[in-house]
C-alpha cells in the first residue's frame, strides 16, 4: 500500500541516509561541506519538503499541500520552512550519530571495498553488506552491543520528536558525554546489574569513576535502590539513594561524590 510506504518515518530515513556523505566527511576528513554532497543535499531537501509541504506532516504548515496553491504567503513560506528545518536538522544529528556509533565499521568498509573505486566492479550488494555487517557485529563486544541498542532505540524517540516539531539536542549531549567518559566507555569494565522484561542496567567502571546505562524497551517502571546522589545526564536530572527507570526509557547517570 502506497500510503503505508510513504509514511515520515521512511521520508526521516531518506533523508538521515542523504546525510551519510556529510557525515562521514565531518568525521573521517574534518570537511563540514562540499562539493561532493550538493546531490546528497538535494535529495534530504527534496525529501523534507514533501513530507512538509504536500505529506501534511508539520505541524507549522499544517494540513496544506503546495500543490493545491497558486500562492504561497510569506507566512506561510517561513512556517513551512519552519518544519523543513526541523526534520533537516534532526536527521542530520542522527546521521551524526549513527557515523560515530558505528565508525569502527566504517572504517573496516572503506579498508575492505577502497580498491574497488573506479573500476568495474565498485557495486556492493545488500546481500554481501548484510553479511559484512553481520560479521563485524558478532565480533562486538557486548557493551558495544548496548551502545548499539541505545542508538537504536534514541532514533525511535528522534521520529517521535520530529513528528511534533522538536528539535533534538540529546545528540549533542551524548556526544560530549563520550568524550567526556571515554576512557570508561572505551576500555572500562563491565557489570549487569539488571536484565529481564526489555530492561537493560549495567555499569560501566574503571579506577577514575563508574557510568550506568539502561535501556528499558518495556512499558514497565523500575526503581532501584542506590546509595548516593545519581545525575542522569541525557534529561539532567538527580536522583538520591533511588534511581527511577520510566517505561520505554533510557538514560546514563553519573554518581556525584561528595
Amino acid at each position: 500500500d502506497f500510503s503505508r510506504e510513504w509514511t515520515l518515518e521512511k521520508i526521516f530515513a531518506d533523508v538521515v541516509s542523504s546525510f551519510g556523505g556529510h557525515s562521514c566527511e565531518k568525521k573521517f576528513i574534518g570537511i563540514d561541506g562540499s562539493y561532493g554532497i550538493t546531490t546528497d543535499m538535494l535529495m534530504a531537501t527534496d525529501s523534507a519538503t514533501m513530507a512538509a509541504g504536500i505529506m501534511g506532516t508539520g505541524s507549522n504548515f499544517g494540513k496544506k499541500s503546495l500543490n493545491g496553491m497558486w500562492v504561497i504567503s510569506e507566512e506561510d513560506k517561513n512556517k513551512l520552512n519552519k518544519d523543513i528545518d526541523v526534520i533537516l536538522k534532526n536527521a542530520m544529528a542522527v546521521s551524526d550519530a549513527i557515523t560515530e556509533v558505528y565508525a569502527d565499521f566504517n572504517k573496516e568498509f572503506v579498508k575492505r571495498y577502497s580498491e574497488r573505486v573506479g573500476t568495474g566492479d565498485c557495486i556492493i550488494h545488500r546481500d554481501e553488506f548484510i553479511q559484512m555487517f553481520n560479521e563485524w557485529k558478532a565480533k562486538q563486544s557486548p557493551e558495544k552491543l548496548e551502545e548499539l541498542e541505545l542508538l537504536n532505540n534514541s532514533i525511535l524517540r528522534v521520529i517521535n520528536a520530529t513528528r511534533k516539531e522538536d528539535l533534538i539536542d540529546f545528540y549533542k549531549k551524548l556526544g560530549m558525554i563520550r568524550n567526556r567518559f571515554k576512557p570508561i566507555l572505551k576500555n572500562g569494565n563491565f557489570e549487569n546489574i539488571y536484565t529481564n522484561d526489555g530492561l537493560m542496567f549495567f555499569k560501566r567502571f574503571n579506577e577514575h569513576g563508574s557510568i550506568y546505562i539502561f535501556v528499558n524497551n518495556s512499558t514497565k517502571s523500575y526503581a532501584f535502590d542506590f546509595p548516593g546522589i545519581y545525575h542522569e545526564l541525557l534529561k539532567d536530572v538527580q536522583y538520591q539513594n533511588q534511581i527511577h527507570i520510566d517505561g520505554n526509557s533510557y538514560g546514563i547517570l553519573y554518581e556525584i561524590k561528595n
